[in-house]
């Protein structure tokens, strides 16, 4: 809801809306541009105007051709200027975005812009769809609010305590529907993400002094975070963050944090409980991996990783020795789940941890299928 964008270009710039095209999609927009949606046969005037008419957002790419370019183009840029006209004022509808030094036509000066050459600038385009899309989330009536209708945010940070540091996570909120209140899933997201700037900040502040003179102190410490959203529906949601460290050591650090809510009543699933697990440590011990080919070392190498994982499996499936972080899962729908162990193994092998199944929910507990 609220996430279709209209992407407007001349021809010539099809190569900068194809790129603009996957940044949004990968920010969960659904995106629009003739080059990409178009099918085979179709009436192309008409169908183009249907998709600006009924876009939330639209984006214009400006460049030095588009501006003065006689055409369709320019019948886009009037029709949205139209539909602009029965936005509210302080509504973000139209995104103007600058290719190159053109000059930005009056009509579209009103808008603020931005230049695609900037280093922000991608961050500032979905930050601008994110802060539009929670306003208009907002005024829609709950019995019409999907679970999966969440909004975006993003915490970017940029500064120097003891050396310079960049710290960027992306993290989902989700509205709450007549049937499931998801506070508890927003406070545990919300907790989660406080917990890793303030690991950030107390780590800075604990450098040592010879972190803080010559070359490595100008080395910039890198912190970033995304997600995958899995099952979402009235009865669970699922999520898996993924931490992207890059703190002056010999490779970067890759870390998965899930977290797990059960609706009606709202409780947060901290251990999954699986009631089959002897079948599960042979599914894992028998786990194929794709690699292309491999000699007969690296058979060795994967045999040896998938052993240690089924000792860890063994030592975390016990009851009375288990810990809520041994290992994370995704519920990837309601027929999948994927288990990872990956923060357990070295860098080099962090691909063999994770495990994706089949799976059937019984009684709040996880029997695995095959």
């Amino acid at each position: 809801m609220f996430d279709k964008v209209f992407i407007s270009y001349a021809r010539e710039d099809v190569q900068f809306a194809k790129e603009i095209y996957k940044h949004l999609e990968v920010n969960n927009f659904r995106p629009w541009m003739d080059k990409e949606k178009l099918l085979v046969g179709q009436q192309w005037e008409p169908q183009i105007m249907n998709e600006l008419r009924t876009a939330d957002f639209i984006i214009i790419l400006l460049s030095k051709t588009s501006v003065s370019k006689r055409g369709f183009v320019q019948r886009e840029f009037k029709y949205a200027l139209k539909y602009a006209e029965e936005k509210l004022t302080s509504d973000i509808f139209i995104l103007p975005i600058k290719l190159d030094d053109c000059e930005v036509p009056p009509e579209l000066g009103i808008f603020n812009w931005v230049h695609l050459g900037d280093f922000e600038a991608r961050g500032k385009i979905i930050e601008a769809l994110n802060a539009q899309r929670t306003k208009m989330m907002a005024s829609v009536p709950g019995e019409l609010i999907k679970l999966n209708d969440y909004s975006e945010h993003t915490v970017h940070l940029d500064g120097e305590i003891n050396r310079l540091f960049s710290y960027e996570i992306k993290y989902p909120i989700f509205r709450g529907t007549t049937a499931v209140n998801t506070d508890m899933l927003n406070v545990a997201i919300r907790h989660y993400i406080h917990e890793q700037i303030s690991d950030l900040y107390q780590t800075l502040f604990e450098e040592t002094e010879g972190y803080q003179t010559g070359s490595v102190r100008n080395y910039k410490y890198t912190f970033e975070i995304s997600y995958t959203i899995g099952l979402v529906n009235e009865s669970y949601a699922s999520i898996m963050f993924y931490e992207y460290t890059d703190y002056l050591a010999a490779h970067p650090n890759h870390y998965w944090t899930s977290i797990n809510v059960a609706f009606n009543p709202n409780i947060i699933i901290r251990n999954l409980i699986i009631s089959n697990n002897n079948d599960l440590k042979k599914l894992i011990e028998n786990y194929k991996f794709d690699f292309g080919n491999k000699d007969d070392g690296e058979e060795i190498i994967e045999k040896e990783i998938i052993e240690n994982n089924i000792k860890n499996f063994n030592r975390y499936s016990d009851p009375g020795n288990f810990y809520p972080k041994d290992f994370e899962y995704l519920l990837i729908d309601d027929e999948k789940i994927l288990i990872n162990f990956s923060n357990h193994l070295p860098h080099a092998f962090k691909a063999l941890g994770q495990f994706e199944f089949k799976y059937k929910m019984q009684n709040d507990k996880i029997e695995i299928v095959g």
